[in-house]
């Protein structure tokens, strides 16, 4: 969530946008002001999951957040594609993950907008 409108974002869409041509994007942003999703939480997110072929994701600081590592393993448990974006490029990712809890998520988010510094580098960070 923290990369949501930033120059960081716009170049992982570029690289989805690039290593799968075509594709229409299901953006998460775009579903931040609806009230089904503040509402049903996870489940909403489940149900877009269901919807797609393949999910992409990313780690922050090197961390997998708390409901990003839910929806891989729940898209994984759908047997559904998913790729990390890592390196410039998508990698496959076949094997569920483990990830930080949504307190500790809720701490790193806390840590990045308190630090000025920090928060340049998450928003503006080359894919990797």
């Amino acid at each position: 969530m923290k990369i949501y409108g930033t120059e960081a974002e716009k170049k992982e869409m570029a690289i989805i946008e690039r290593e799968i041509p075509n594709a229409e994007i299901v953006n998460p942003p775009l579903f931040e002001g609806s009230v089904r999703k503040q509402i049903e939480g996870m489940v909403f997110c489940h149900r877009l999951i269901d919807e797609c072929d393949i999910i992409v994701f990313s780690r922050l600081l090197d961390v997998i957040t708390s409901g990003v590592g839910d929806e891989i393993n729940y898209a994984l448990g759908r047997r559904k594609k998913v790729f990390e974006i890592k390196d410039g490029c998508l990698k496959s990712h076949c094997e569920p993950v483990e990830y930080v809890s949504r307190t500790q998520t809720q701490r790193i988010y806390r840590l990045i907008d308190s630090d000025p510094a920090l928060k340049r580098k998450v928003t503006m960070q080359k894919s990797r």
